[in-house]
């Protein structure tokens, strides 16, 4: 039997902890099947390192949450111009994500959007993205999920999704970036997201709408709190990478090259036309080891002539997290 869940909330938080909940649900379904959105948010695939994803900094300035998901991929963009989808079955063996994609496309097609399959995990509308996938498998589960464009900003989700500093060498798995698109943009055709729901929906054909109970939705709160609020769980998964970053400042400019892991200086060195205040090598070798979140103590200003502090730290204001 095929279930329809509602999640009722646009919460990032929660709306995760509510698919995570029914996939490790005991409850005796087949097949379930949500479709949900988000407001402003940031989802980054559960192998990715969030500083090569995400600009930290925009997103702290516009308020938009960062959640990582349980499933691998790439990290996407949600507002409430984007709508989700989940498939939990317990049928794992059927991950096929073309198969599984099915559904979606008929629907679009029938509402008179020429989409295809990309070779990847992707729905195309020409040579543009609408509409992305991914999944996790367990012993005797598979949740596959994806996003669909169809009025979101596109502005916010090119630069939250682009980051301002360079990366190179890490172990986590980066986004491969596609052009996207909007379906409201294809020829100037507009649709309400209801009803393109609404005919997703009637193409994945459920039989019967589960009722969320009131013990339901105190464990989706529990496991919310527990771990998709959590900083622990969004942003400390952090391989080995290097960072680089240059500013020019007033009195010279200044670049760090420094090598990272679990946000630990491993290595650090500061180059540039600057004048030194006192051995620069000094500086370097005491903060091998620091925590990348507490610089902020360090008083830069005691090594660079005419540099501040502040603007020291401005080279590393990728790494502020939220809170």
């Amino acid at each position: 039997m095929i279930y329809y869940l509602e999640t009722n909330s646009y919460n990032p938080y929660y709306n995760l902890a509510f698919e995570e909940y029914f996939f490790n649900s005991e409850a005796h379904f087949d097949t379930c099947i949500m479709l949900w959105q988000n407001d402003k948010s940031a989802i980054i695939g559960r192998y990715q390192n969030i500083f090569e994803e995400i600009n930290l900094n925009y997103a702290n300035e516009n308020k938009i949450k960062i959640v990582r998901r349980n499933s691998g991929g790439g990290a996407v963009y949600h507002d409430l111009g984007n709508l989700n989808y989940s498939i939990i079955t317990n049928n794992q063996k059927n991950n096929d994500i073309k198969t599984l994609s099915f559904p979606i496309i008929q629907a679009l097609k029938e509402l008179g959007y020429d989409v295809y399959f990309s070779g990847r995990n992707d729905i195309f509308y020409k040579d543009f993205k609408i509409s992305g996938n991914a999944q996790y498998i367990t012993d005797n589960k598979l949740l596959h999920h994806g996003t669909l464009l169809i009025q979101s900003d596109l502005d916010i989700l090119s630069k939250v999704l682009m980051p301002k500093i360079k990366f190179d060498d890490s172990c986590a798995l980066p986004s491969i970036k596609s052009k996207v698109l909007n379906l409201n943009d294809i020829q100037n055709k507009k649709i309400n997201i209801e009803e393109i729901k609404t005919k997703i929906k009637k193409n994945f054909a459920p039989d019967k709408e589960y009722k969320i109970s009131d013990y339901d939705i105190s464990k989706i709160k529990k496991l919310q709190e527990q771990k998709y609020e959590k900083k622990s769980w969004n942003y400390n998964k952090m391989p080995e990478f290097n960072f680089s970053n240059k500013r020019k400042f007033n009195f010279g400019s200044l670049e760090v090259n420094c090598l990272i892991e679990n946000k630990k200086i491993k290595q650090i060195v500061f180059s540039g036309d600057f004048f030194a205040l006192c051995d620069i090598e000094e500086l370097e070798k005491n903060l091998i080891g620091q925590n990348i979140e507490n610089l902020n103590k360090v008083k830069f200003d005691n090594y660079f002539k005419g540099i501040t502090t502040e603007e020291v730290l401005s080279l590393f204001d990728v790494f502020n997290f939220q809170t």
